[in-house]
């Protein structure tokens, strides 16, 4: 039975319901997949049990996967032409909707956006897993996984598949579906340990470990004799709300004490002022504001708005956050100048920061740290549960870390990757 979605809680590292689906007991042919008339995707059929790629066993013999897995009621659909996405949007947000772990970054309007503005060059295909409840190739059958992937080379020249991140993409989890998650995870891992793949190993970066995406395909690897490991670590700040607690109370007291003071130091100089977006404001005024903080500091480097594609990005995400009621803009002014400024994106009963900027000659108030806490107080009135912080937020104000990681999945047992045990808790 399909578990109960619940958002309110969830977040990065913290999944939605996940069903536990039962290894065996699937039955029903595989079906083919067959695109919509004048579509550009690539359907990606089962192979059959006579061509089936095989995958090593510690228990015996190499096995064909498709005999492993039993017969399916879902398909694979590769789609390469980004144009040819449109036709899935409805799909691919009653997926978003239900995944096992929420992705903003890639929800369909964030996606396209960044396929549009970053993807030109880099030979990207989207994957997408079907479900088939009847047994039988239904094109307007759910969403049940999609993950955008690049092919590349690893530094041994291994062929390797992996998730693709954009710029600012904070988490690379696929989305998945909530009921069902084990058999679509275990679907992507056939595909990708096929020839349909063209590559060695998969890769798929920035998972949160620990989270219930990640113990699941750890899960689905081991069991399918595969050689699951991690690599590239990269811990960052996220905030979650303490029940009983106001933001303040939270921070330490030592903390709390020099950020009050630096407060009052700044009041002392000139006017200090809290900015919110608020209805009817001039959104293109923020956006001028990010991009001035950034021109005229050392951030500019990390930033979206470093670039023309990177601001096109920037406004057409903020636009249509705007429009989907899911952003929230906060800022700091000093004497009527920005001092500070950050974008978040709400996700669930959470918000993650997408781009933060500060004005860096007034470093010794600690502009960014008067900024994290300003948005804390805004979250916390808005009862919002949680905060990523970023890929780049080492703030002392957030109270716990998050690490993501790139998880790397190997066929073979003479596969040349350093095999991990799974992961605990």
């Amino acid at each position: 039975m399909a578990s109960q979605l619940d958002k309110r809680t969830c977040g990065p590292g913290r999944g939605v319901g996940q069903e536990r689906m039962p290894a065996a007991g699937r039955s029903g042919m595989r079906p083919e997949w067959r695109p919509a008339e004048g579509s550009t995707a690539t359907p990606q059929a089962d192979p059959s049990p006579k061509e089936a790629p095989r995958v090593s066993s510690p228990d015996g013999p190499p096995r064909p996967a498709a005999a492993r897995r039993g017969a399916s009621r879902q398909s694979v659909l590769v789609v390469q032409d980004p144009q040819a996405l449109g036709e899935f949007v409805t799909a691919w947000e009653d997926l978003a909707a239900a995944a096992l772990e929420p992705n903003v970054y890639f929800e369909p309007w964030m996606l396209q956006n960044a396929l549009k503005a970053f993807g030109a060059r880099d030979n990207l295909r989207v994957l997408m897993v079907h479900n088939h409840p009847s047994g039988r190739p239904d094109p307007a059958g759910k969403l049940a996984l999609l993950v955008p992937l690049q092919p590349t080379l690893s530094f041994k020249q291994l062929r390797v598949i992996e998730s693709w991140i954009y710029p600012q993409c904070g988490l690379g989890a696929p989305l998945v579906r909530a009921p069902g998650a084990r058999e679509s995870v275990a679907r992507l891992l056939d595909w990708a340990n096929s020839e349909g793949s063209g590559a060695s190993l998969l890769a798929l970066k920035r998972i949160a470990r620990g989270g219930p995406l990640h113990t699941l395909i750890f899960q689905v690897a081991v069991e399918a004799g595969l050689h699951p490991s991690s690599t590239d670590a990269a811990g960052r700040g996220l905030w979650r709300h303490a029940e009983g607690a106001d933001s303040d109370a939270a921070l330490p007291i030592g903390l709390r004490r020099r950020l009050r003071q630096k407060e009052q130091r700044l009041a002392q100089r000139g006017h200090l002022r809290h900015r919110v977006l608020q209805p009817g404001d001039d959104v293109g005024g923020w956006i001028d504001d990010f991009a001035r903080l950034v021109r005229d500091s050392t951030q500019a480097g990390a930033s979206l708005l470093a670039s023309d594609q990177g601001r096109r990005f920037f406004e057409a995400t903020i636009e249509e956050a705007l429009r989907r009621g899911r952003l929230i803009l906060l800022g700091l002014d000093f004497d009527g100048a920005p001092m500070a400024r950050r974008c978040l994106l709400t996700v669930g009963g959470g918000a993650v920061a997408l781009e933060t900027a500060y004005e860096e000659e007034l470093a010794m108030f600690s502009p960014a740290e008067l900024l994290e806490l300003h948005c804390l107080r805004h979250l916390h009135a808005l009862g919002l549960q949680w905060m990523d912080g970023g890929a780049a937020s080492t703030s002392r104000l957030l109270n716990e870390e998050l690490t993501v990681e790139t998880v790397v999945i190997g066929g073979g047992t003479d596969d040349p990757v350093v095999s991990g045990p799974p992961p605990q808790g």
